[in-house]
């Protein structure tokens, strides 16, 4: 049997207008879900992670929701075949089933640990997740400030940015992917993030997300140039059409687009400039936008450009390294769960899961 093809993504963010989430986009549709609740380190993740590969293995193609906090941790897997989901429920991303029993479906892990031996460590867990609770606002102020540097770039691009020859860059650019194509079914549009800022500071799948593409349009050029803009309009186009349009947002700024997905033909758009880490292959088609800037403008403004880059690069810096703290304060109270734990239990109930799912 062939396995299944793995996608991955990420369904929320850190994002410098905080956490942002597209969970319930992302989840839209799905006719069964199962919600895994739980505290940190009780095997959420490693349960999540045991039913994709056993979904894959049986020739379903599966999609990975990756946490952002953690990038090594899973916030849920989807087996569209199936309609199935199943994804974590507690906080940041605290879901409760719509329809109890008939649809929706929870599943305590919690049912599995030494309630007496987390009670011996309360006053260190309540005092570690305080802290790191608290963390978060220091790292999600570090990345407003990035957010304010980021823009000041865009300003310095913006200016004598010849916006009428993008935007019949763009129109060409829909005729070209679009014209004389029908699309064979209803389409669905969905938002997501194909990258994120994480401890590990910056990971993304753009790879592995257009890797079944017969073509991708790279976009290169500087902030503010117009990037964002063309994603929309194209995708918002594609779905005008009927096709499916997968929707990816920037992992700083979650209201402005790095990538759109066409998967009915096999097209994808996106940003490559830096910090995007993209591998050029033959049949990319490079769209420069760096070509409708005044480059005078940008020489004149060098100084600016460069400090706002400093300070851009400092802030964003500082977010990665906050959520590393982060990160190390949450593998701390792990610990303490983790040392509570029947996971032979855990084990027994992440194979029932597979059966019930794949019978």
């Amino acid at each position: 049997m062939i396995k299944g093809k793995i996608k991955n993504y990420f369904p929320g963010g850190n994002t410098y207008l905080g956490f942002y989430s597209f969970y319930d986009d992302v989840l839209k549709g799905i006719e069964r879900l199962i919600i895994i609740k739980g505290g940190p380190g009780t095997g959420k993740s490693t349960l999540m992670k045991r039913i994709g590969e056993a979904a894959a293995e049986k020739g379903y193609d599966i999609e990975y929701l990756w946490c952002s906090s953690d990038s090594q941790s899973l916030d849920g897997v989807v087996i569209p075949k199936l309609n199935t989901a199943v994804v974590d429920g507690t906080a940041p991303h605290t879901r409760d089933p719509e329809f109890p029993g008939a649809v929706d479906k929870i599943v305590n892990v919690g049912d599995f640990w030494d309630e007496h031996k987390l009670k011996q460590h309360k006053k260190d867990i309540v005092k570690l997740t305080t802290k790191y609770r608290g963390m978060y606002k220091t790292a999600y102020a570090h990345l407003r400030r990035a957010m304010v540097f980021y823009k000041l770039l865009e300003e310095y691009y913006w200016q004598n940015m010849d916006f009428k020859g993008v935007d019949e860059l763009i129109e060409k650019l829909i005729v070209k992917i679009l014209n004389g194509r029908v699309a064979l079914s209803n389409g669905k549009t969905r938002h997501m993030f194909a990258s994120a800022i994480t401890p590990s500071g910056i990971v993304s799948y753009v790879d592995n997300l257009t890797e079944d593409m017969g073509i991708r349009y790279i976009l290169t050029g500087g902030p503010g140039t117009g990037k964002s803009t063309l994603l929309r309009k194209v995708g918002d186009t594609a779905a005008q059409k009927g096709f499916s349009v997968d929707y990816y947002h920037c992992a700083l700024d979650p209201e402005s687009l790095d990538m759109i997905v066409i998967p009915e033909i096999k097209t994808a758009l996106l940003d490559g400039r830096r910090p995007h880490s993209v591998k050029f292959k033959d049949s990319d088609e490079i769209i420069d936008l760096l070509k409708f800037v005044e480059l005078s403008v940008i020489e004149e403004n060098k100084e600016g450009i460069d400090a706002a880059r400093t300070g851009y690069k400092f802030e964003f810096e500082m977010a990665i390294k906050t959520l590393q703290d982060i990160k190390k304060t949450h593998d701390d109270i792990e610990e303490f769960y983790k040392s509570a734990m029947d996971f032979k239990g855990i084990d027994e109930l992440t194979q029932k899961i597979i059966n019930e799912i794949l019978s």
